[in-house]
């Protein structure tokens, strides 16, 4: 099949030699795709990498449906360029964080509309986000990626006093005394507040950073008993250093 126009998300650029990388992508076409990029030298190379990095979004040529295991990418551009990112060192951070864990998330993901769609509208909210709602990206980013994965906690079974269930995903009077993956009454009423969180009304909840990396830690265990590990993210220390 002949070359065409492809959407992707770059996740990961790993170097193969002196002038040429390999890209990772989430692409709007074909799932999650890796693609041979010329790197150029000079400032030719230090472009291609500006281009590239963690959660740029591009439109670009290559044939994501011929027989090359690797296929490679040409004249990718911005589509369109996130220059709030680009300026802001926290959101690189962030950047990276989200890129990482959908490297895994995704990693043998066939092509969904929808998700490539939530995923662009959410890294264009990062680029605009400001004050708090930088902060708690991550939060409402994790929760709200577990509607567009089909795992996201039942809140309708919210009240009061009950505890949250992590293996069934929704909340309980009581859980039998031999289970340990739920969580207390406080930690479950919590969960309850994060669950009204969108990618719209995050700088509107207030968290501490103690607050916001439990957030964390309980979401990315609950994706772990549910869709694949995320216990291994390197770049989670240093996230949580930032924010």
């Amino acid at each position: 099949m002949a070359s065409s126009e492809i959407h992707l998300i770059a996740l990961k650029l790993v170097k193969y030699s002196d002038r040429q990388s390999i890209l990772t992508a989430y692409s709007l076409e074909a799932g999650c795709v890796s693609f041979a990029i010329q790197m150029g030298v000079g400032k030719a190379a230090s472009r291609t990498r500006a281009l590239t990095m963690p959660l740029s979004i591009l439109t670009a040529v290559a044939d994501v449906e011929g027989k090359r295991e690797i296929p490679p990418l040409r004249n990718p551009v911005p589509s369109p360029p996130l220059c709030g990112v680009n300026s802001s060192p926290l959101k690189q951070m962030i950047a990276m964080f989200v890129a990482e864990l959908l490297s895994v998330l995704l990693k043998e993901s066939q092509p969904d509309e929808a998700m490539f769609r939530f995923l662009v509208s959410s890294i264009q909210v990062l680029d605009r986000a400001e004050g708090r709602g930088i902060a708690n990206f991550p939060v409402a980013f994790l929760y709200n990626l577990a509607r567009q994965a089909g795992i996201e906690p039942d809140r309708s079974t919210y009240r009061a006093g009950r505890v949250f269930d992590m293996r069934d995903g929704l909340w309980r009077d009581t859980v039998p005394v031999a289970r340990h993956d739920y969580l207390g009454t406080e930690e479950s009423r919590v969960a309850a507040t994060v669950s009204r969180i969108t990618m719209e009304n995050m700088g509107k909840f207030e968290f501490s950073r103690a607050e916001r990396n439990r957030a964390l830690d309980l979401m990315l265990e609950y994706y772990t008993m549910h869709y694949v590990s995320l216990r291994n993210l390197k770049s989670l220390d240093v996230l949580r250093s930032f924010v």
